[in-house]
């Protein structure tokens, strides 16, 4: 939606110079830039990915090798590029955002990291709500470094993210009628069957 907002804005702002595109938001203009935006969120994952490889201390190859893996041995150029409508690219930059943002600033304990982090997560859950479950990476940090900040520090994360994710609450509620029910229905997502070994063996 904040997309097509800002597609919108563009062709007011170049209508203004006599392009004459329409603004209720349907037509070829919105919908490559929608569409262009899709391909540049799948290389924002994949670069992210390698920006933290090189930050852990992969080699320059190593880690452009893993980013060309990635980019080309996953479904994410696939949603970038033939499927731009879909959100999954967006969301795979979300994701990143939030795992890469977490192992930058792993050992920290101030109120930044915390804040930032729940605003991402909270972006995340925007584009998707199952990745909610991204917040299991406070958990893991947890059990190496049994710290009583970190668990507020998690908490305050968990709050920032909901509240970021209060006006998709108020969307459900306006358009669907319930505030907590997802559109999809309810086997959308199945938390428990989450079909692991069939995503890692996968023959498609």
């Amino acid at each position: 939606t904040p997309l097509i907002w800002i597609s919108v804005a563009g062709a007011w702002v170049v209508d203004r110079f006599g392009a004459d595109i329409p603004l209720h938001g349907y037509t070829l203009w919105t919908q490559r830039f929608v569409f262009l935006t899709s391909a540049l969120f799948g290389c924002a994952a994949v670069l992210l990915g390698w920006w933290l490889a090189r930050r852990l201390g992969a080699g320059r190859w190593a880690a452009a090798y893993a980013a060309c893996a990635v980019l080309l041995g996953t479904s994410v150029t696939y949603y970038a590029t033939t499927m731009p409508s879909y959100a999954h690219a967006m969301d795979a930059a979300a994701c990143a955002a939030v795992i890469a943002w977490w192992a930058h600033t792993l050992g920290r304990t101030d109120w930044k990291r915390w804040l930032i982090l729940g605003a991402l997560l909270g972006v995340a859950a925007l584009i998707r709500v199952q990745d909610f479950s991204l917040g299991i990476i406070v958990v893991v940090e947890l059990a190496f470094r049994r710290d009583k900040k970190i668990i507020l520090g998690g908490a305050l994360a968990l709050a920032v993210a909901l509240l970021v994710f209060v006006p998709q609450l108020l969307e459900w509620h306006l358009v669907f009628g319930k505030t907590f029910a997802i559109p999809q229905g309810p086997r959308y997502t199945r938390l428990t069957s989450p079909m692991l070994l069939e995503l890692l063996w996968s023959s498609r």
